[in-house]
C-alpha cells in the first residue's frame, strides 16, 4: 500500500485515503453536479477505490501522479468533474 505522497513543492506526507476522497468530493461539488449526496458518495468511493487499486504496490507517489490517475478515472465516469478540476488546476498553478 502506498505510504508516502511527494507534494508539488517536494514535501512528503503520509498517504491519506480520506484526503483523497475529500479532493474528489470538493471537485465533484464544484462541478455543480445536480446529483444526490448518495450519487456523489458513490462517485467518490468508485474513483478513490480505483486510485487505491492502481497505486497499492507503490511505496511512494507524487501528488501529480495521483491527480492524473483521478482525472483519467473521472474522464470515464464523470467528464464534467474532470473538466472543472483541470480548469481549476490551470487557474491555480498558472497565476
Amino acid at each position: 500500500m502506498i505510504k508516502t505522497v511527494i507534494k508539488r513543492d517536494g514535501r512528503k506526507e503520509s498517504f491519506d485515503i480520506e484526503k483523497l476522497k475529500q479532493s474528489i468530493r470538493v471537485n465533484a461539488i464544484d462541478a455543480v453536479l445536480r446529483e444526490t449526496e448518495s450519487k456523489i458518495n458513490n462517485l467518490v468511493d468508485s474513483v478513490s477505490g480505483s486510485v487505491v487499486q492502481q497505486i497499492k504496490n507503490n511505496n511512494k507517489i507524487t501528488s501529480a501522479e495521483i491527480r492524473e490517475i483521478i482525472l483519467v478515472k473521472l474522464d470515464e465516469v464523470a467528464p464534467l468533474v474532470a473538466k472543472i478540476w483541470r480548469e481549476y488546476d490551470e487557474q491555480r498553478w498558472n497565476k
